[in-house]
């Protein structure tokens, strides 16, 4: 399949090798996203291991666009949307980049899901419901240079959020971000890890978690097990790898986080203890 992974700008070649390291071919890099081709093996682990990208998206259609007409029909006619999107299933459109004749995001997002809810009323006299809160399919339409890419969005959260940090700062750093930084210093664990101004803790447990191969989101319940094509033993199978996993923590240097704010030291304190992790912390 041919995926593209947003990514924070000026850490798009760090995300390509990551990419590569999983098992991607064929990347390309670009301001903000790399794309590249994948079996399923490997996209469903790149969820797991990708400490860089804020999402994924696979593509499923190409076509001309230049106006509402032609959005409409190349829409319409470019996928499979009858056995791809049952009307009991919930969606939403998001859609960036412009063309002359389509320039409001909100009205090209309205025409795409016009024609998808039209060809299934047309079909079944029923429709699906448009949800933004918890929807069943996320399609993204990518325009430029009157051509169109449509897109199925693989999660509804950013991948960037990890689910151990329910407590951050008032200047909170990305995980992504986090770790694309300690990627660059190139630390290898051979030395021990000081930041003396650790904040809520996210760079070192970015860290750590980058040194260890720790992988993260496998609990995520993710858009892609709604589509025809979703392969679950092959998914599980990549699941539970990751889960069976061992973690050598006793192979650590000495991390130290340093803190001035007591309050800020004690979410750094719980977000670490959530990470299942041991730094020592000094306020």
């Amino acid at each position: 399949m041919n995926v593209v992974a947003s990514s924070p700008e000026g850490l798009e070649k760090s995300l390509a090798n990551e990419i590569s390291n999983l098992g991607g071919f064929n990347i390309n890099t670009y301001k903000r996203f790399i794309n590249f081709e994948c079996d399923f093996e490997t996209f469903y682990r790149v969820h797991f291991y990708s400490r860089l990208a804020f999402r994924f998206y696979r593509e499923i259609a190409r076509f001309k666009c230049y106006d509402k007409q032609s959005l409409y029909a190349g829409v319409r006619d470019s996928f499979d949307w009858l056995n791809w999107l049952h009307f009991d299933k919930t969606f939403n459109v998001q859609v960036t980049g412009r063309t002359s004749s389509l320039s409001h995001t909100h009205f090209t997002a309205l025409e795409v899901k016009n024609s998808i809810t039209d060809l299934q009323q047309a079909v079944w006299n029923k429709r699906s419901n448009i949800s933004l809160a918890n929807p069943d399919f996320i399609i993204h339409l990518h325009l430029n240079n009157n051509k169109a890419i449509l897109s199925l969005q693989s999660s509804f959260e950013s991948l960037h959020k990890r689910g151990y940090r329910p407590a951050i700062g008032n200047a909170p750093l990305k995980e992504n971000l986090a770790s694309g930084l300690i990627n660059m210093t190139q630390w290898n664990g051979k030395v021990p890890l000081i930041d003396f101004m650790c904040g809520s803790g996210t760079f070192l447990i970015e860290a750590v978690n980058q040194y260890l191969g720790v992988p993260i989101n496998i609990d995520q319940v993710y858009l892609f097990e709604n589509w025809l094509d979703f392969r679950k033993d092959i998914y599980l199978n990549e699941k539970n790898k990751a889960k069976n996993q061992i973690i050598n923590y006793e192979k650590l240097p000495t991390i130290i986080g340093c803190e001035i704010n007591k309050k800020v030291f004690e979410q750094a304190n719980v977000n670490i203890s959530l990470a299942g992790l041991k730094i020592i912390l000094s306020l």
